[in-house]
Formats: structure tokens, C-alpha cells, sequence
């Protein structure tokens, strides 16, 4: 079967990258020809002088930063991932002239958060609703990144929620919003990190430059200039307690930094994630990786605006039962405790391989 994915799958993020591959190889596993619907609308940083220049200095460093950072995913998605050839900029394109497929596929990662896109339009094409050509549509995954949503999102979502024909969610919380939105029968599934075996992720590793003492590999997101203190703390006592050397993936702490900066492309970030010997992030595939790996890890929720985002790490913790390993503030005698605190990762492994299971059966029900 030729299955069309509507994903972030040109975003410069590594969780968004690798999920994007994780879901391509286990339909290809299933037997079917995935793709990527090539819809682009702002993911990508502009080209020419406009790229560089902004509004004000920290938003012009703002820009040369996204620059920096997205130039490494070019040659992970050319060779990782099956782009469909057409280029959509917008929705009335891909409506007007909609991928062949014998299904649609949207998720997984935040492609229902209301807060991420300008345009509605730009929101109903990741909700599949383009040119109703009788094509098969199924969300595997998606998240909505908040806990409640808004009337006006209700409204909205409940006509495009209409048009499915088998709906998943990446958090336990999806399934409330699913049932005001009217669907009854949704289903809660893993990440498609989470559906694929390690030996997956092991032959994509891509060997970086090794340090020759053990270190902590920090992953923090949405910090352009500094660590948030709770997460700059938890780092410098993991260090002390084990004599490791912080390895920041992904932060840039002064501006002048980011000219000399050399961002992770995916198969380098999961090397040098696999070969740390401590994780502290607050992102959620920086977490689910650290599970994968086997690797002893702290996680940082996130606080305001952005704490929406935090039901899909607190669910998958609890999934695995290492909900105790979730943090909002830097406690010491709390962190001490996490870092003697040994991990049954035996037990962690049993429960991965329930969740996937669970995952892989939506799939192939869905894609009957």
C-alpha cells in the first residue's frame, strides 16, 4: 500500500527527525511504500539576505541560529527519509493537486498543537483535511501539546476529526480531548520511536567526535542563550556526584558561540546520547532515547506557556514505571537520590515492548 505521511519531518529537531524515520521503517517493516508529503509551511529557514537579517539584533541572532541549526538535518532527511517529489507552500496547492496514495497518515509529534500554526489552513492540511478524494485517513500518534483546548480550536477540530477513518493519540490526555471533539474511539499508542527495535536507531549512529572522559549529555530545548537554572544546577550536581565532563547537544550559551558551533545532525546526536553516561533534558525524545539506550537520565518539565507539553513525558514515564525520574525544580537531596537510584532496565523493556505491541496492532487494523 502507498501511505502518504503528513509530518514535521523538515524541522530542525532532532525528537522530530527521528520519528519521522521510525514511523517510515515500520510500515516498510508492514510491507507498504511510505512517503513524505513534501508540505512546507515555514519549517524550513528562508533563503537570502532576509535569512540572516532580523527585526533587531536578538532577533537577527535568532535567525542565524535556525540557519546553523537546520543545515545538518539536509544530508540526515536526503538520505533517511522518502520525500514525495511534489513541493506543497501551500494548502490550496495540496488540495488543488493532492499526493496519490492509497492512505493518508498524519502524526506523529505536535501536528494538532493549536499554537504552532498562523494559518488555518496551514493547521487543516496536518489535520488531512484537503480534497476529499476518498482516500483512507488515519492519525497515528499526534499530540496536541496542550492540555485543554479553546471553543474556537473545538469547533474547528471537531469538523476535521469527522473526516478519519482510525484515530490514535500520543498522550493518555489525547483521549479526553478526542471524546469533546466527538470521537469515541480513540486510541492511545506509543511514539513511533518508541515501535521500532534498537538495532533501527544502532545502524543510523553516526560516530562524532568521542571526549575521552565520560560526560553528561544535556538536552535542553527552547533555550537559545542559557541553561534554565533548574536544569544548569541539576547538570553541575550529576557532574560532581559522577566526575563527568556536560556536554551541551544542543543550547547556545553566548552569541558569539554559535559562528564556532558544530549542531548534530540525528545520527550524530543519538551517537553521542548513547555513549554519555548520564541524560538530563527536558525534551521528549530526548527522554524516550534515554530509555531505548538504557541510559540513566533526569527529566526537566517545563513550566508557563509550554507546560501543555509535559502529559506526553509524565504518560510515557508512567508506561515504563520511572515516573519518580521527572523533576520541575532542582532539589539536591532529590537529585542525589536519582543518581543512586538504580534502574531496572529489564522491567523497563517489558513494558516498551507491551506499549509497542499495542502501537503496531492500531496500525495493522487500521491499515487493513
Amino acid at each position: 500500500m502507498k501511505i502518504g505521511i503528513m509530518t514535521f519531518h523538515a524541522a530542525s529537531n532532532h525528537g522530530a527527525a527521528l520519528q519521522a524515520y521510525a514511523l517510515q521503517t515500520q510500515l516498510e517493516k508492514m510491507g507498504h511504500q511510505p512517503f513524505f508529503i513534501n508540505y512546507l509551511f515555514g519549517e524550513q529557514p528562508r533563503k537570502g539576505v532576509l535569512a540572516w537579517i532580523g527585526r533587531s539584533p536578538a532577533n537577527t541572532f535568532e535567525k542565524v541560529d535556525k540557519q546553523f541549526r537546520y543545515k545538518p538535518f539536509i544530508p540526515f532527511q536526503k538520505k533517511y527519509l522518502r520525500v514525495g517529489d511534489v513541493r506543497y507552500l501551500s494548502h490550496d496547492q495540496l488540495s488543488a493537486a493532492p499526493p496519490e496514495a492509497d492512505m493518508y497518515i498524519c502524526g506523529s509529534d505536535q501536528v494538532w498543537n493549536p499554537n504552532l500554526f498562523r494559518k488555518e489552513k496551514d493547521e487543516r492540511a496536518f489535520w488531512l483535511d484537503f480534497n476529499n478524494n476518498g482516500v483512507r485517513r488515519v492519525a497515528y500518534a499526534p499530540s496536541f501539546g496542550v492540555i485543554h483546548l479553546g471553543d474556537d480550536a473545538v469547533r474547528r477540530y471537531t469538523a476535521y476529526a469527522k473526516h478519519f477513518d482510525a484515530v490514535s493519540v500520543r498522550e493518555k490526555n489525547g483521549l479526553h480531548i478526542m471524546e469533546k471533539l466527538g470521537r469515541l474511539n480513540a486510541v492511545w499508542v506509543p511514539d513511533p520511536t518508541l515501535l521500532i527495535e534498537l538495532n533501527d536507531f544502532l545502524k543510523i549512529e553516526q560516530k562524532h567526535q568521542q571526549s575521552q572522559k565520560p560526560y553528561l549529555f544535556s538536552y535542553q530545548l527552547q533555550t537559545r542563550r542559557s541553561l534554565p537554572s533548574a536544569a544548569t544546577a541539576i547538570n553541575k550536581t550529576v557532574c560532581s556526584r559522577f566526575g563527568l565532563e556536560l556536554y551541551d547537544s544542543y543550547s547556545v550559551s553566548v552569541i558569539y558561540n554559535i559562528f564556532r558551533r558544530k549542531y548534530l545532525n540525528p545520527a550524530q546526536w543519538l551517537y553521542k546520547l548513547h555513549n554519555s553516561d548520564f541524560i538530563v533534558t527536558n525534551s521528549f525524545h530526548g527522554t524516550v532515547f534515554a530509555l531505548l539506550y538504557h541510559r540513566p537520565f533526569i527529566t526537566i518539565l517545563r513550566k508557563g506557556l509550554s507546560s501543555g507539553m509535559n502529559n506526553r513525558i509524565e504518560t510515557l514515564l508512567e508506561v515504563v514505571g520511572l515516573s519518580n525520574r521527572s523533576v520541575t525544580e532542582f532539589d539536591q537531596n532529590c537529585v542525589e537520590a536519582l543518581c543512586q537510584e538504580e534502574i531496572d532496565w529489564s522491567g523497563v523493556e517489558t513494558n516498551i515492548k507491551g506499549f509497542r505491541e499495542k502501537g503496531i496492532k492500531f496500525l495493522k487494523d487500521a491499515l487493513i
